[in-house]
């Protein structure tokens, strides 16, 4: 039919994809994917906190929290310890230690830490190993240490004991210290023999004429056979006054050491540990010195000058300092706050200085039994003793002489006391020993029998007279004590105590102003100190005609 239009051909629509079109967008959009979920693997690899591999075992191990986020067993345990941490750190939900779960997951690409864990836990337990050994080895030195002072104090004991005299008495001790025969020769045949002279200083006085330039006091080292002197110093750059060593066993001057900035007045080496000195001076200052070192070891300040010292023999850790105020005090070596432990009080008031201290071995076998501290001012002579049921308390006691002393020395293997008089017409040296203390409680004295009274004249520039010692040989008792006027004539005179026999005068160049007695290896020796020299002479066979 001509009037009928023919049905119109569907025209492709030309916003429509075509099918190859629409097949490259899907294969675009799946390569995306894949690589996004590659780089999603890939993240999945690694903590989010740390950056780093989980491993399977070990603190970095995989683990996550209830929202299903994955971490390392350690990064997440101090992310929810921290204080700004308020739950997971991807979603921020809300967590809680113990919402940390450990996973094993058959995809995790972890680091194989076994080995390294192992090792780690070796490591610790043999660092734990290696304390337990270092502490067992201190406690060991610390045993040890004490093992070896006691080993010292028992020979202490044994040396008093076989020095010990039957009785104390005067009667007693002059018969057995009378000259005794051994061999059928008599003991009277030996005599002091010249070994050396050792040069200390090089000068006498410096420019003021000042005697402090002089050298003033000895002490001996058994152990070391080390022979101490004090001296000033003459450098400039290091004033002051300290030691120098002499090596008896060479009998060679050692340099010099420094240890205080004024005169020393006393010093004292340590009962057990033979390498310590102790020495106090006018500076106020006690110090305590290694003398093989140099090094000091503990220093302490007084408020006064500082005048004598002494160490207590029954305990060593302890030592006593006496003033020129009159105070004495008791210091513990093992106490960190460098004050002191204790003052001794008198009974009365002493303004006195304190020039000497001497301690009083505590000896159960002899006639005077008690320990205690033997304190001597310009003018009295105190015995401080030592309580048995306290040992921090000390009961003092006036001894009968009343001299204008200069210096006191102790004998604790022949229980002998030397007490020494001041330059003066009458001085005179005292050796006495101490008796049992029986007085009446209204008095604070007891006896000291004088055994030997030597009397003399003499001037008030005579300072030779100012030392003496006292030594054994054999079964007989010396007593050595300088003698001679300050301009020339000089003596070291030895006495038999208990016969009053002058048995040597030794002369000497100078003033004596100290005096020691000391052995070195079996042989004895008395050294005499001068201003600048040391004077060494041996105890010896007389080989010349009497």
């Amino acid at each position: 039919m001509e009037g009928e239009n023919p049905p119109k051909k569907p025209r492709l629509n030309e916003h429509e994809p075509s099918t190859s079109a629409s097949k490259s967008a899907k294969a675009d959009e799946e390569d995306s994917a894949q690589a996004q979920g590659c780089e999603e693997d890939d993240d999945s690899e690694n903590c989010t906190i740390c950056m780093e591999p989980w491993t399977n075992s070990g603190e970095h191990r995989i683990a996550s929290l209830k929202c299903g986020h994955f971490f390392g067993l350690a990064c997440i345990e101090r992310w929810l310890k921290s204080v700004n941490s308020h739950g997971c750190p991807n979603c921020n939900e809300k967590a809680q230690k113990r919402d940390i779960r450990v996973h094993f997951t058959l995809r995790l690409k972890a680091i194989d830490t076994s080995e390294r864990d192992r090792a780690l836990k070796d490591l610790a337990h043999a660092q734990g190993q290696l304390r337990q050994v270092q502490l067992d080895y201190k406690t060991l030195q610390v045993q040890n240490k004490l093992q070896s002072d006691e080993i010292e104090q028992l020979k202490r004991l044994c040396q008093a004991n076989r020095s010990l005299t039957d009785s104390v008495g005067v009667s007693s001790l002059s018969s057995s210290l009378m000259v005794s025969t051994k061999g059928g020769k008599p003991v009277g045949a030996r005599a002091l023999r010249y070994v050396k002279q050792l040069d200390i200083i090089r000068s006498i006085l410096d420019d003021s004429g000042s005697r402090d330039r002089y050298c003033r006091l000895m002490a001996f080292n058994e152990v070391h056979a080390m022979l101490i002197v004090t001296q000033p110093s003459f450098t400039a750059l290091a004033p002051g006054f300290g030691i120098r060593r002499i090596n008896m066993l060479d009998r060679k001057v050692g340099t010099f050491m420094a240890l205080h900035k004024d005169s020393i007045r006393d010093m004292a080496f340590h009962p057990t540990r033979h390498d310590q000195l102790l020495s106090v001076s006018q500076d106020k200052s006690v110090r305590l010195t290694n003398v093989n070192s140099g090094q000091e070891i503990q220093r302490y300040s007084c408020d006064s000058e500082v005048w004598s010292c002494a160490w207590d023999r029954d305990n060593p850790h302890q030592f006593f300092i006496g003033t020129r105020r009159s105070e004495i005090w008791l210091y513990d070596t093992r106490e960190t706050a460098l004050d002191p432990k204790m003052k001794l009080e008198f009974p009365a008031v002493e303004r006195r200085p304190i020039i000497s201290l001497a301690y009083v071995q505590k000896d159960a076998s002899s006639q005077f039994k008690m320990g205690g501290l033997l304190v001597m001012t310009l003018g009295s002579l105190w015995f401080f003793a030592q309580n048995p049921a306290d040992a921090n308390s000390y009961a003092p006691h006036r001894l009968k002489p009343s001299e204008p002393f200069w210096s006191m020395r102790f004998d604790n293997d022949l229980r002998l006391l030397l007490i020494s008089t001041r330059p003066n017409p009458h001085s005179r040296h005292i050796v006495g020993s101490l008796t049992q203390i029986e007085v009446p409680e209204s008095e604070n004295q007891c006896s000291l029998i004088e055994m030997y009274n030597k009397k003399r004249g003499g001037s008030y520039t005579e300072r030779s007279f100012l030392k003496a010692c006292i030594f054994r040989d054999d079964q007989r008792a010396i007593l050595v004590y300088g003698r001679g006027s300050s301009g020339s004539d000089h003596k070291m005179v030895l006495e038999e105590l208990g016969t009053e026999k002058i048995l040597q005068e030794v002369r000497v160049p100078r003033p004596i102003l100290d005096i020691a007695k000391f052995s070195v290896n079996g042989e004895h020796f008395v050294a005499a100190l001068c201003e600048c020299q040391v004077f060494i002479y041996q105890w010896m066979e007389n080989t010349e005609n009497s």
